[in-house]
């Protein structure tokens, strides 16, 4: 809001006459900015710079002054500013950015800068890696450091060095082209670059994450983040340019200092990257030629959009002759994301990437959600695609409607990834070259809808390599053998246009001169289909599939298999919402008209609809679909007709008990003393609103006051009349290890964090170990590996984040209590205990505190674990609980504790309790419930209600003082409502007597 009330006050005190073009701007003073002119050809620095009679000859003239909002500076073309740089202080402003750019005829401006343009970049904070490189000089031909709202058009850009030094020295200094620096104004706005030629920048190779390479957007830890804020980038544009002959990197934007709350997570939280990660970032239409490293890498962003780049060469120096000081970060691809949310990468093109350990043209790499549409690879060394790596930080990778030809070593690298979802590419094989790449195995994905052309001999395939890979409907050409899972392989010739005709080089465009640098559609026509492919309408339909193919046609109905979407007609229906099959469609809500209903399903848009209702009337767009109804979809004389039936939905949706969907049981405390009804018990579950739950005893349906008993029957019976039977079990004690099922969260056992005084669930499950995992080694689960079985001696696990971002607060073991009454929680015996600590190496650092909450309010004291390993003492504690709140075991770290990990087991058991005289608040809020006809309205109950649920809270936490006078005050109203007549005189006496009793307990 500063900037753009700067930006206001400027213009009230200026005249806007009309703008004049930059390029032939003859004017001193702009509307709002001066326009500078800088020129080797004919200026001198004793000018003033403000035509183009008068510019400056050197960069040093804009170097030190301060440039504002509106201000631009122009560079005449032919200049060659020989040791220049431009590290440019202040900043534009919305509506009225700096521009820097070039005037006049003739070749762009070039600033070379030769090693100069010296800097020190400083992260102020280890990398994510100890080992990367985070402080030390840099040389940089332009250096944006917390400049915003620029815009760089139009120059020629190199920096190497006119002195000697060992090219591949491990210290050598980085340089950079374009180098942005985010640190002490919080968000950045607005920074553009188009139409630079950058190139011959030789920089450090080794350094990943330095300022280094042709253009490098970085963020450092703020000196003062509570007065800036968080450090970060919004709308950056980095279009148009060429980048050649670069080192390390060709293009790299948003590596920050603050990427500690992205650590050990798989699915980015959108609070999460848009608090620390940058957005609204575009790179479109640039070349990369032979950088020394990757091509063009996005970290740390929200929704970038990655879009018709060249890679051409990449990784040309990770490699044995350049790359010989350390093996360390020895590994470079084309065109990827790193730690990004929701990354889009589309219509690139990558080739002749350089052998390395990676060497992919594409790489999912450490993200969430990346996906990679309509691109096309070839002759890439370490194959077409990598998802990466190990672990369960990269998930939500979509690979699909791409072309890969000739590409080597392997198409797929899987190195141990989750899952990856690959469908409808066309991969084109050369001779030799296998479908998973030796090495990059043991990774998880779905291979569907893809054609395989093996362009060289017929070949036996592994198609496996320790992998787990699941193939469906792929079209599988000159191959002795397909894959097992795969009950839907075609091994017919797929009939291409021109198989193996795609492009091999270069279109040789300008993109400094508007020019695309990829190719047209119409160069790749080569794996269009035959009509008589048997790849068309064979295809699986795959939810959410862009809608396009790799040519941009509309993939509706039964896709094919492939990158190419033929127009034959299919008469098939498909749906995200509702279920298909045998001509049924289930699943429909209540209320949908035919319009909206339509607008639910795919199906091939040339198709004519018919709709009629269960007795043939002909039905409108508007009219509510109802069971019975007709969808007739037809095209040339063929048809199809489909028919709407009830929901067969019969699912437990959530239940307050534990439930074994093998066995088909269901958990329930059952107690003598405190039974469970059946309304009590069908509270605690949540089903399918068309469904309804019924209890049987035998053949008897209970009625909703009957006692709920050992195997009586819970039935849950779909609008379509299904039933999902489970037997009622008794379960009225629960052990945290006995009870834990490796990779779920519930019915009972949660693992959750406390950020802000709010509980979440962990979603990030280890592959290794039995844990839920957080932030900073956070963990909640069991000892030992998730395969290890679980014994008497077997321990849970309890760590709080030893690095706690931003609000976070604890981490938890949460049980969600399935009813009402009460408990006794206890825990294994010798325990807790933090397991690596001992007399002779005890813990230091901090303090690990471990509490008892019942949603979220502590009960009894704040407990210190002994530092020594030595068991901490604790009772069992009797807890009145209520069905559905959480009592929660909370781990929380105070300092660095340099032994933040507990062995702690909970075990929880149901009382059976006895009548007594004892009265309590809580009681006398039960039967409450039976006065609440003597009310003269619900608001006055209420009122009495919510005095009283106080009370109880006070009560649970023994605060004597508070209860007394809460029930003084309970007293005066419900007098008041008596003297008002509000209250029957019947309760209100009830009510005073038992307030007397409780005020006589508690002084």
């Amino acid at each position: 809001m500063k900037k753009r009330i700067f930006y206001l006050l400027l213009s009230v005190l200026v005249v806007l006459p009309t703008l004049t073009p930059v390029t032939e701007a003859a004017a001193v003073e702009n509307e709002i900015g001066t326009t500078y002119y800088v020129s080797t050809l004919n200026g001198s620095d004793h000018h003033d710079g403000k035509s183009k009679d008068n510019a400056f000859y050197s960069l040093q003239k804009i170097n030190d002054m301060e440039l504002g909002p509106g201000d631009k500076v122009l560079l005449e073309a032919g200049s060659v500013f020989t040791d220049g740089y431009l590290h440019i202080k202040g900043s534009g402003a919305e509506g009225a950015p700096i521009i820097i750019d070039s005037y006049g005829e003739g070749e762009k401006p070039k600033i070379q800068t030769n090693g100069q343009g010296i800097w020190y970049q400083d992260y102020g904070t280890v990398l994510d890696n100890p080992g990367h490189k985070n402080k030390g000089y840099v040389s940089s031909s332009i250096l944006l450091y917390d400049v915003e709202y620029i815009e760089i058009n139009n120059l020629d850009i190199s920096n190497d060095p006119d002195f000697d030094e060992p090219y591949s020295d491990l210290n050598k200094m980085n340089r950079t082209g374009v180098a942005a620096v985010a640190q002490n104004k919080g968000t950045l706005e607005h920074i553009y670059l188009r139409g630079l030629n950058i190139h011959d920048i030789r920089g450090n190779v080794y350094d990943k994450h330095m300022n280094n390479g042709g253009i490098y957007f970085t963020i450092f830890k703020a000196d003062d983040e509570e007065q800036t804020g968080i450090p970060r980038y919004n709308d950056v544009r980095i279009e148009d340019n060429i980048v050649n002959d670069v080192s390390r990197w060709g293009i790299a934007v948003g590596y920050t200092a603050y990427w500690e709350p992205f650590a050990g997570i798989g699915e980015i939280p959108d609070e999460i990257v848009a608090e620390y990660g940058s957005s609204n970032v575009v790179i479109r239409n640039n070349y990369i030629k032979e950088p020394g490293g990757d091509a063009i890498t996005a970290m740390y962003l929200d929704r970038p959009l990655i879009e018709y780049n060249v890679s051409e060469g990449a990784a040309s120096e990770i490699n044995d002759e350049v790359y010989t000081e350390t093996s360390f970060n020895k590994v470079a691809a084309g065109i990827w994301p790193w730690k990004s949310k929701n990354a889009v990468l589309q219509y690139n093109e990558v080739f002749d990437t350089h052998y390395n350990q990676d060497g992919q043209a594409w790489d999912a790499d450490y993200g969430d959600g990346t996906l990679y549409q309509y691109n096309y690879s070839h002759n890439n060394a370490g194959g077409a695609l990598m998802v990466c790596c190990g672990g369960a930080e990269v998930v939500n990778t979509v690979f699909r409607y791409n072309i890969s030809q000739n590409d080597l070593s392997g198409i797929l690298n899987l190195p141990s990834n989750p899952m990856a979802e690959i469908y409808n590419n066309t991969f084109y094989i050369k001779e030799g070259v296998s479908f998973i790449r030796d090495g990059m195995t043991g990774g998880t994905a779905n291979v569907e809808n893809n054609i395989i052309y093996n362009a060289g001999e017929l070949k036996e395939e592994d198609w496996i390599k320790n992998s787990n890979v699941n193939y469906s409907h792929n079209l599988y050409y000159n191959y002795e053998n397909t894959p097992e899972s795969d009950e839907f392989a075609i091994t017919e010739d797929p009939q291409f246009a021109d198989a193996g005709s795609a492009p091999a080089s270069f279109t040789d465009n300008d993109p400094t001169e508007g020019q695309s640098v990829t190719h047209d559609r119409d160069a790749f026509a080569g794996y269009k289909l035959e009509d008589s492919s048997p790849a068309i309408n064979k295809g699986k339909y795959i939810p959410g599939n862009g809608g396009k193919d790799f040519f941009g046609n509309d993939v509706t109905g039964t896709p094919d298999i492939g990158a190419h979407e033929s127009d034959a007609v299919s008469l098939d229906i498909y749906s995200d919402v509702y279920t298909i099959e045998n001509n049924k469609i289930k699943g429909i809500e209540q209320a949908v008209t035919v319009e909206e209903f339509l607008n639910n399903i795919s199906y091939d848009d040339r198709l004519s609809v018919d709709v009629h209702d269960e007795n043939g009337t002909e039905m409108g767009g508007h009219d509510m679909v109802e069971p019975g109804f007709a969808f007739t979809f037809s095209h040339d004389g063929s048809e199809k007709t489909y028919t709407v039936t009830g929901s067969d939905n019969n699912e437990l949706l959530d239940a307050a008990y534990m439930v074994d969907e093998t066995n088909k049981e269901i958990f329930v405390p059952i107690l003598e003393s405190n039974p469970t009804t059946v309304d009590e018990m069908k509270h605690g579950i949540d089903v399918h609103h068309t469904a309804e739950m019924k209890v049987f005893d035998g053949e008897n349906e209970m009625e909703s006051d009957a006692i709920i008993a050992e195997d009586m029957l819970l039935k849950v019976i779909s609008q379509n009349g299904e039933t999902n039977t489970y037997t009622i079990k008794t379960k009225n004690d629960y052990h945290y290890v006995n009870d834990f099922v490796n990779n779920q969260q519930g019915n009972v056992w949660f693992a959750q964090k406390k950020v802000d005084d709010e509980y979440s669930n962990l979603t990030t499950f280890s592959n290794q170990y039995p844990t839920w995992e957080g932030k900073s080694w956070a963990a909640v689960g069991l000892q030992g590996g998730i395969n290890d079985p679980v014994t008497e001696e077997t321990h849970g696990l309890l760590v709080d984040s030893l690095q706690k971002a931003s609000g976070e607060q604890s981490h938890a073991m949460a049980y969600r209590v399935p009813k009402s009454g009460t408990i006794e929680l206890s825990f294994k015996d010798d325990e807790p205990f933090l397991r690596q600590a001992s007399p002779e190496q005890p813990n230091t650092g901090g303090d690990v505190k471990l509490a008892i909450t019942l949603d979220g309010a502590t009960i009894g004291e704040t407990y210190t674990l002994p530092n020594d390993g030595s068991v901490l003492e604790m009772e069992p504690m009797e807890i009145e609980v209520e069905q559905g709140e959480y009592l929660r075991i909370e781990a929380i770290n105070e300092g660095s504790p340099s032994v933040p990990s507990m062995y702690i087991t909970p075990m929880i058991a149901y009382q059976e309790t006895e009548e007594s005289d004892e009265i309590s608040a809580a009681l006398l809020l039960d039967k409450l419930a039976e006065y609440e006809e003597d009310f003269l309205s619900k608001g006055n109950y209420r009122s009495v209600e919510i005095h009283l649920t106080a009370i109880t809270n006070y009560e649970r936490q023994a605060e004597g003082d508070k209860i007394v006078k809460h029930l003084n005050g309970l007293k005066e109203l419900i007098n008041y409502q008596k003297e008002h007549e509000l209250i029957s005189e019947e309760a209100r006496d009830f009510l005073q007597e038992y307030a007397d009793m409780l005020i006589e307990e508690w002084q």
